[in-house]
């Protein structure tokens, strides 16, 4: 099938390409929400576009995809970061990004205060030493009170249901705790 909107960018377009502005644009309008959100997060956080180029972006659409620029987060480091993030705060809980811990580091997300949320790609987390770094957090992380759970990309992409009944699981146990 083929399909085409007006250019939102005329400057970075080739015979070849039509620029990374012109593509999200696109992607805003062919794809579901939360895999345009991903994109634009994904192109936010490599700075393959600034926020400038994104609010262009959404000047240029229709009004009705205005309410997605709300929920793009420039510190998602990853597709799959961003989907979980949309599917816990879709299901009505406090969801903060990027949360860092003295002597442990960054955590993806962290739910409601009490639930830590890792989401493993293969980069850094496939090798014997990415897994022992996980597995050395993941302890620490408990020895805080938290509840870590970690989503690959198969859970996140093909079972958003399973991850999100462990997220709710996860809850009910430290409201249980506490």
């Amino acid at each position: 099938m083929l399909h085409w909107f007006r250019l939102v960018d005329r400057v970075n377009v080739t015979l070849d390409t039509v620029g990374p502005v012109n593509a999200l644009a696109h992607i805003i309008r062919c794809q579901p929400e939360h895999l345009a959100i991903a994109a634009l997060d994904s192109a936010l956080y490599q700075r393959i576009v600034s926020e400038h180029d994104l609010d262009t972006v959404f000047a240029a659409l229709p009004a009705k995809y205005r309410n997605y620029r709300k929920r793009v987060d420039s510190r998602a480091m990853s597709g799959i970061e961003t989907l979980v993030r949309l599917m816990v705060l879709d299901a009505g809980f406090f969801c903060e990004l990027q949360v860092f811990f003295a002597g442990i580091g960054t955590v993806d997300l962290v739910v409601e205060g009490c639930i830590v949320i890792e989401t493993d790609g293969r980069l850094g987390h496939a090798d014997a030493i990415g897994t022992a770094r996980d597995y050395d957090r993941d302890v620490a992380l408990a020895a805080l009170s938290y509840i870590v759970l970690r989503f690959n990309y198969r859970q996140v992409m093909h079972s958003p249901e399973v991850v999100m009944d462990a997220v709710r699981g996860a809850l009910r146990t430290s409201r249980l705790r506490h």
